[in-house]
Formats: C-alpha cells, structure tokens, sequence
C-alpha cells in the first residue's frame, strides 16, 4: 500500500480521537448549561468554549495534513481526485476497510457532535434571552427585599 494512502488513514483516526473528545466536550457543555444557575457567560460553559476552540485548532491542522497527504496521492497515483472507488485499487482490502470505517466513524462523530451543538445553540439563545432562570430571579428578589429589610432597619434605628 502507498505510504501516503496509509499516513491518510492515521491521520483520520487521529481526528477520530479529537473529535470523540469533542463530543464529550460538547456534551458537558450540554450539561453545565441545563445546570440550575449556569448561562452561556459562566466560567464553567466558557472554560469548556475554550477547550473546544484549542481542540478545533488541532483538528484544522490535522485536516490540512490530510488534504495535502490526498494531494500527493492523487499525484502520486495518477488519479483525478481523492474518491474512495478509485483508492480502493490501491490498497489491500484490510486497509481498505480500514480507512472507509474511519471515514463512517467521523461521520458518526461529526453528526452527533452538529446535533449536540444545536441543542446547546437554542440553549445558549434561550438563556441569553430570559437570563434570569425561575432560581436566579427568586434569589435577586430574596436580595433585592433583604436589603430594602436593611434599609429599614437602619432607619429605624437612626
């Protein structure tokens, strides 16, 4: 098999294992959001952004060193573009089955990880929206009457 056909193969699976960690991301993202208290600004959610965002760095990367291993391919085999029927003459059945599961699997991946990035895109609208959950409005008019209670106190005693 060509070094290159295999170099693309590992390289898909690299960004198999990114991208399954940006699922799990995403999920806790998910998480954080549904917590009682949590709006798409709190530390947690933007700690969890910021990982996401270095993960998605590394990834560009590894998708550039992809397309430019394809392009070396194409070119080293005489093909006209990088498509799977025409690799497949190329490579023993083994690898061939190979590289075609990493390609499902970031299929997979990158469908549940866009499903999963819409439930927390209408989360995050629906907070920015209506900030206050039920819990932090009854907690800021607690404050809100705790202090008016002060006020009084303090009048009164002056």
């Amino acid at each position: 098999m060509d070094s290159n056909l295999s170099q693309i193969t590992d390289n898909f699976g690299r960004q198999r294992d990114l991208y399954s960690i940006m699922l799990d991301l995403a999920g806790k993202q998910w998480n954080l959001l549904n917590e009682p208290g949590q709006s798409p600004g709190s530390d947690g959610v933007h700690q969890v952004l910021v990982q996401r965002q270095e993960l998605l760095e590394v990834i560009v990367k590894l998708n550039q060193e992809n397309r430019d291993l394809q392009a070396r391919a194409v070119e080293e085999l005489g093909l006209e573009r990088f498509v799977l029927g025409e690799v497949r003459k190329h490579m023993d059945a083994s690898s061939f089955n190979q590289l075609q599961n990493r390609l499902a699997e970031l299929g997979q991946l990158l469908e549940s990880i866009n499903n999963m990035d819409k439930q927390n895109q209408r989360l995050m609208e629906k907070k920015t929206l209506n900030p206050q959950t039920p819990l932090e409005k009854t907690t800021s008019e607690k404050a809100k009457q705790a202090y008016r209670n002060a006020m009084q106190q303090k009048d009164k005693s002056v």
